[in-house]
């Protein structure tokens, strides 16, 4: 699992450069079967305990400031994710090839979470891979966002690790 940049190839790319915040996890998975929905369904799934606890304590405080709250477990997380559809803090903003984006907008911050599975031509011993990537995207609307920012970055980085690694594991297996 490594860390990056938002990949050119994302529909997020041309954000990037306004972002306030961005990250960028990829790892690979053996075989083509891999799609789009996959990754976005197993991102949900992956979810540790302690995470849910998290969304919950969340959601809990940042609605006293006048922040979005969504539901803390969305039960309905399976494809197919057509633009509108809402999940948890989640809305389905985009749809491409190898790509689904999710996030929302609201008047502190705008957020993006962009989920691909990207088809990798054979390798030295004839095997074709998926890259994975999750990117996280993060646009500033006020101070109070810059404040929520400041403070759940820590937290976002333990978390996407966390869920990350869980969602490649889990993808590996599917493959």
């Amino acid at each position: 699992m490594a860390s990056s940049a938002v990949p050119h190839s994302s529909v997020l790319h041309a954000l990037a450069g306004s972002a306030d915040f961005s990250d960028t996890h990829a790892g690979t998975v053996p075989g083509s079967g891999i799609r789009r929905d996959d990754v976005a369904n197993a991102f949900f799934r992956s979810m540790p305990a302690w995470v849910d606890w998290l969304f919950w304590l969340r959601n809990r405080l940042v609605g006293i400031v006048g922040l979005k709250t969504g539901d803390d477990r969305p039960r309905d997380i399976d494809p197919p994710y057509v633009v509108g559809r809402a999940i948890g803090l989640f809305r389905v903003i985009e749809v491409a090839e190898h790509e689904v984006v999710f996030g929302d907008d609201d008047r502190h911050l705008d957020f993006r979470v962009s989920m691909m599975a990207v088809p990798k031509p054979a390798d030295g011993d004839g095997q074709p891979a998926t890259e994975i990537r999750v990117s996280t995207l993060v646009v500033i609307r006020s101070p109070l966002g810059r404040w929520y920012l400041a403070v759940v970055k820590p937290f976002h980085r333990v978390i996407a690790r966390a869920v990350f690694g869980r969602m490649l594991r889990q993808l590996r297996r599917m493959a």
